[in-house]
């Protein structure tokens, strides 16, 4: 191991690599194998036989893709392959790989590689990703796809325009829970091991008191594309003459047919309530709240997309009414990258 590193530095001195016309100086990715190589092979002296054999050939595999994909993605990241710490990160992610062969982990672990080497160092996400690339290995994809569900119904980072945009993104989070009873064994979250192991690693921390229903959640978030809308004549009839008598808002501007209002539409933003008075205010209380979706609406809305949809808020509220937990820093991060890795049109930065 040690003449692999020391050849693999003697030919780093200044190699110099176009991209795209640009020019750097940092490692090629032959140079990159070999210290990506040299990183792990001391873990094969504690293997024996046949097990000796396996790691070799999964180790192979995994560097062998995960340089490939740096070098499409960022190739000027091979110069980190000097950094000690990014040293230490990839023996971590290729003996995790190595050790069990799961697909779905390589993907995962790669994931992280790639975005450990663009981060800087001493930064909050560095650590996350740190921890992350020392967790993943540990829970299951049904505990990410948990966690990215969470992430989905609390962070507040997610945004709709229109009710075409959440049925595709809730029907593909929900596409892997299971329809209770039936098939709970494949991702039972009732289960006090699945729990567990989220408390255990750190994703999930303990909160004061429960959280409110998954469908208040959503309702508090996108509610204006779930309600069921109103016509501009009851505008007219229940705020009209009051509205233009303060010059708030002229319901001619509104394009006529169905709208929609909820609390963050432009339309209830634009009213100063204190200059209305409490008869027209009361109308237009009593409008909104006429229109607006309810938490049964919703859940038989969900119902009517897909019934794994009602079991993943189910599962939700299950844990809000009995462990009363809620996502840690680290939880939210790795539902996160997961979400924005299904769905990256709705990308935001963590920092």
């Amino acid at each position: 191991m040690k003449d692999t590193k020391q050849n693999a530095n003697n030919n780093t001195n200044t190699t110099v690599i176009q991209v795209n016309g640009d020019y750097y100086s940092g490692i090629t990715e032959s140079q990159a194998k070999e210290i990506a190589l040299a990183t792990v092979r001391n873990e094969f002296s504690i293997l024996y036989g046949e097990a000796q054999n396996i790691f070799e050939k999964r180790v192979q595999e995994i560097v062998d893709e995960s340089l490939l994909r740096i070098q499409h993605d960022s190739p000027e990241s091979f110069k980190r392959f000097n950094e000690p710490a990014i040293q230490m990160i990839l023996n971590t992610v290729y003996k995790e790989y190595a050790k069990s062969g799961d697909s779905d982990l390589k993907q995962r672990l790669i994931d992280l590689l790639i975005a450990r080497i663009k981060v800087s160092e001493h930064t909050f996400t560095q650590v996350l990703i740190d921890d992350a690339i020392r967790i993943t290995p540990k829970i299951r994809i049904q505990h990410l796809q948990f966690l990215t569900s969470l992430f989905f119904i609390y962070s507040g980072l997610v945004t709709f325009t229109c009710i075409a945009e959440y049925d595709e993104c809730i029907t593909m989070l929900a596409k892997n829970y299971p329809l209770y009873p039936k098939e709970a064994s494949l991702f039972n979250v009732n289960d006090v091991y699945f729990l567990a192991l989220l408390k255990h690693t750190g994703c999930i921390t303990y909160a004061e008191s429960s959280s409110s229903l998954v469908e208040e959640e959503i309702l508090i978030c996108f509610g204006g594309i779930f309600n069921k809308g109103f016509k501009i004549s009851d505008i007219d009839s229940a705020l009209k003459k009051e509205l233009e008598e303060h010059n708030l808002i002229c319901t001619s501007e509104i394009q006529p047919g169905n709208v929609r209002i909820n609390t963050r539409n432009e339309f209830v933003l634009r009213l100063d309530v204190n200059k209305i008075s409490k008869k027209y205010r009361k109308n237009m209380y009593d409008l909104y709240v006429n229109n607006c979706s309810t938490v049964e609406d919703l859940r038989n809305y969900n119902k009517s997309l897909d019934n794994r949809v009602h079991a993943m808020f189910e599962s939700v509220n299950f844990l809000n009414r009995t462990e009363h937990y809620s996502l840690s820093e680290f939880g939210l991060f790795l539902g996160q990258q997961n979400f924005y890795k299904m769905f990256p049109r709705y990308y935001t930065s963590f920092d």
